[in-house]
């Protein structure tokens, strides 16, 4: 568990893509994955309403959710999905988005509702 939460707290995250080192060679499969900067650049996009299968390089990776560490229990879930709203949730919103930051890093998790997408202040969200 502690290895995988090190290479997170390795990524760069203030801009994308958003990989893990390891995950860098992945980037000359151009049709497996997106990369969009902004919501106006994914709402222009072809890609903008469709439910598909690639990765989005451009959002913070949510591999897990919630205290990891302190877990007693997981769900394993497939992918989360995509939601219109998560480029803007991004772009748009600094405390959602640094929420999702310390999710992944595992650092500052907010106690009262370790799992993001459960925060009252994000009902707003898809995600909720």
């Amino acid at each position: 568990m502690d290895q995988i939460i090190e290479q997170w707290r390795r990524c760069q995250l203030e801009s994308g893509p958003y990989l893990l080192d390891g995950d860098k060679h992945l980037l000359k499969y151009r049709k497996k994955y997106v990369f969009y900067k902004t919501f106006n650049e994914f709402i222009q996009s072809e890609e903008f309403g469709l439910s598909n299968a690639k990765f989005h390089l451009g959002l913070i990776p949510i591999p897990y959710m919630g205290n990891i560490q302190d877990s007693s229990i997981f769900i394993l879930m497939s992918n989360p999905g995509l939601s219109n709203i998560d480029y803007h949730a991004e772009q748009y919103n600094a405390v959602y988005k640094d929420a999702l930051k310390n999710n992944l890093r595992q650092e500052n998790i907010d106690t009262r509702f370790p799992f993001v997408c459960l925060n009252p202040e994000f009902s707003w969200h898809a995600g909720f």
